[in-house]
Order: C-alpha cells, then structure tokens, then sequence
C-alpha cells in the first residue's frame, strides 16, 4: 500500500514539475547545476528532481505511519481481554 501510494505520488509529483518547468514558473537557479546540465535538459531534469524528492517524502511519510498504525494496533490488543 505504501509503495503503490508512494509511486502515485512520485508520478504526479514528477508530471507537475515537469509542467511547471516547461511553463516556466521553475527552473534552476544553482550556478553549478546550470553550468553542468544542457539547457534542453532542464525541464527533464526538475521534473526527475521533484520525483525524487516525492518518493522520499511519501516513502519516509508512509513508513512512519505504517509505525504508529502497528504500534496503536499492538497497544489495542495487548489491552483486549484474554
């Protein structure tokens, strides 16, 4: 459930950057990223970027819910009657 959500995320995530980028409402602004990475490059290269950054964010974000949800479902039934 977590990889399935996080994967969705990422390519939402990824598809939005992308048409941010093409739109110009992002870009890259680093010196160095701009002088490393061909200017026909940059609207793959954000859309990649956000991509990632969604999958760490969902994957991270899921994990810890998948913690407290297993905790609370553990403390529920260490309290149920045997």
């Amino acid at each position: 459930m977590v990889v399935t959500a996080t994967a969705g995320l990422a390519l939402v995530t990824g598809l939005v950057g992308l048409l941010l980028a093409r739109v110009d409402i992002i870009g890259i602004t680093d010196g160095e990223l701009l002088a490393n990475i061909p200017a026909d490059m940059h609207d793959r290269w954000l859309a990649a970027f956000w991509t990632h950054l969604a999958s760490y964010a969902g994957g991270g974000l899921g994990g810890l819910l998948l913690v407290v949800w297993t905790l609370r479902l553990r403390w529920r039934l260490s309290k149920a009657p045997e």
